[in-house]
């Protein structure tokens, strides 16, 4: 990949040098003021560095470029004297109106910050928008968290392409790809969770918290049944699903559920059954099980009705995570104009089989009128594709 090119607003205070402007959720002191993390330059002092005004937790921190700026990269230089109190999970935004935001990253950190290490985030697209904004999902410890710098940058495209249909507009393949979801939660923040039980101290998160070592627990030992519903906000695919045992008393994981979905959310009579099992006996540590779905769809809304742990009456139900499987369709993307900021933006790294290969769910059409593509980034050949489908294609 070329070098990346930095923007450094190099800001001396929360409004300057204009048009720069630093906002954020707290500051403790005008000695550890919001801007501080964009005046760039590698953190070499204890004093050098944002301080949240109390320990409370998400906080979050924003740079308006005044205009729209290319991003692929952000960069975050923890303050190197008190390494534990630099946030681990965080989440990266975008916007332009500073009301709707993106979300462009979520990223929860497995390690320890290091002494003068750089931790650089590829967000692998192209991203463009006026305001970006960096959310600190959980604070580490008991006080206030502190973060050293943070730069955004990008890195020039290099072998991208747009596929020419006709005469008149140009398109982009982005392939279908597969996440697990949710995943990282350490509070309800990500996706809204309900459940019918639930003990205080394991609560329904801990299912989704990649933490192999934490598990959700029913609030009674005779009571086994429980159903836990997840609402995604928008309607999702998903065409499988992984239930984690636990690490002991293997006899507390599910045996007997069902795997429900819902457009509306009521689980009235409305919903659908994914899945059902029983008779899933004999757990071994913390095993993970997959479940296929036969006939995925759409919905919002997913619940995992829980009918019998393999005690049965007598003690509590208990596991330690719920993987759900989401699958994003591929998209095919129209381009009516070939201008430089859709090539970079919306242009194909490679043409691979699995772009080609993918299942399009979604049309979109993109139109912005920017700079013409410059000399050499434009080549041209005419393929009728009812005659000659594309199963692979290569540049050289």
């Amino acid at each position: 990949m070329n070098e990346i090119t930095w923007y450094e607003p190099k800001m001396t205070s929360n409004t300057s040098p204009t048009p720069y402007v630093a906002t954020g959720s707290s500051e403790a002191s005008d000695s550890n003021a919001i801007w501080e993390v964009f005046a760039n330059g590698f953190v070499s002092s204890g004093s050098s560095r944002w301080q949240a005004s109390d320990n409370t937790s998400p906080q979050w921190l924003q740079i308006d470029f005044s205009e729209k700026r290319l991003v692929n990269h952000v960069l975050l230089s923890p303050n190197i004297t008190n390494l534990d109190r630099n946030p681990k999970n965080f989440q990266i935004l975008g916007s332009d109106d500073e009301v709707n935001f993106t979300e462009l990253k979520t990223y929860i950190k497995s390690d320890e910050w290091v002494d003068s290490t750089y931790d650089i985030i590829d967000t692998v697209n192209y991203f463009n928008f006026r305001f970006y904004r960096v959310v600190f999902l959980e604070n580490p410890t008991t006080y206030n968290m502190i973060m050293g710098r943070i730069k955004f940058g990008y890195t020039e495209p290099t072998n991208k392409i747009l596929i020419s249909s006709s005469e008149s507009s140009f398109e982009s393949v982005v392939p279908a790809i597969n996440e697990i979801s949710p995943f990282g939660m350490t509070n309800y923040t990500k996706d809204e969770i309900t459940v019918s039980s639930k003990w205080e101290s394991s609560p329904v998160y801990n299912l989704f918290d990649g933490d192999t070592t934490t598990v959700y627990a029913t609030g009674s030992n005779t009571r086994y049944y429980t159903w836990i519903m997840i609402d995604y906000g928008i309607s999702t695919y998903i065409d499988s699903y992984i239930i984690i045992g636990r690490s002991s008393s293997l006899n507390d994981n599910p045996k007997e559920w069902n795997l429900l979905a819902s457009k509306s959310g009521l689980f009235e009579g409305e919903e659908i059954i994914l899945d059902q099992q029983t008779n899933q006996v004999s757990w071994t540590d913390l095993q993970r099980r997959e479940f296929s779905i036969s006939s995925p769809q759409n919905y919002r809304y997913y619940k995992l009705d829980v009918l019998m742990n393999v005690n049965g009456e007598g003690r509590p139900l208990v596991f330690s995570g719920l993987e759900m499987n989401v699958v994003h369709n591929g998209i095919l993307k129209v381009i009516p104009s070939s201008t430089e900021q859709n090539f970079i933006n919306y242009g194909m790294d490679s043409v691979s089989e699995k772009a080609f290969s993918s299942k399009i769910t979604q049309r979109t059409l993109i139109d912005q009128s920017p700079t013409e593509l410059g000399s050499g980034k434009v080549f041209k050949q005419t393929i009728n594709t009812t005659q000659t489908p594309i199963k692979k294609a290569s540049i050289e």
